[in-house]
């Protein structure tokens, strides 16, 4: 009896540890590439859009200018939401594509949306003033 019982508080002892080892790794500060799971040599265009309706879509298939904005985006450190907060509007979705399958969706925001989980970002270029300068620089090249 004694070494069932021992067994059941190793086992639970060993779910615990393995729980808040988990729930750690989840919360811990990351690049949007790790949260998106995001393999940039995999994309072969990027589709910004504009929630403020100032701008129709536009694509990026240039990859000196796909390169660049992984580059941004690299800038931005972010941590998973504990509490879900839904975002109301968005300024900037993007899509990232390889050929026509979409890879991951970002809606920049604060909170960040990214395939529809939310991320605080802890640091990073101000948006969407950064976006903005993206799109432009983009599309004068």
């Amino acid at each position: 009896m004694a070494k069932k019982i021992t067994f059941i508080a190793i086992t639970i002892s060993f779910f615990g540890a393995f729980l808040n080892g988990y729930i750690v790794l989840q919360y811990k500060e990351k690049k949007i590439s790790e949260a998106a799971n995001l393999k940039y040599s995999e994309v072969t265009k990027i589709v910004f859009y504009d929630g403020r309706g100032k701008n129709p879509s536009y694509t990026v298939k240039d990859k000196q200018n796909i390169n660049e904005f992984e580059k941004l985006l690299d800038r931005y450190i972010i941590k998973k939401e504990k509490q879900n907060v839904d975002a109301k509007g968005w300024i900037h979705i993007v899509d990232f594509y390889s050929g026509s399958n979409r890879l991951t969706s970002i809606t920049f925001n604060n909170p960040l949306e990214i395939n529809g989980k939310y991320f605080d970002i802890v640091e990073g270029p101000a948006l969407p003033g950064s976006i903005d300068e993206f799109l432009e620089s983009a599309s004068q090249n």
